[in-house]
């Protein structure tokens, strides 16, 4: 019998964990779109982009919990 699966589907690129959307969005607990929105008004951390334009994008885990605690100090997100 297999372990369970994590919370969170972590990647590591060098040393660094990444977050798959779907991770930014359980730990938030937001839509897609709302990620997309805030990346688009450049207040949120950028995905990172691997291969072609269908390519999978991944956010840096510890951009995005400094994103989030700068906003809970100055208001909500």
């Amino acid at each position: 019998m297999s372990a369970p699966l994590p919370a969170f589907s972590i990647i590591r690129l060098d040393d660094a964990p990444l977050w798959r959307i779907a991770d930014v969005r359980q730990h938030f607990g937001v839509s897609a779109m709302w990620i997309w929105r805030k990346t688009r008004e450049a207040d949120f951390p950028k995905a990172i982009k691997f291969g072609g334009p269908r390519s999978a994008r991944f956010w840096k885990r510890d951009d995005v919990l400094d994103w989030a605690n700068k906003h809970v100090q100055g208001g909500a997100p």
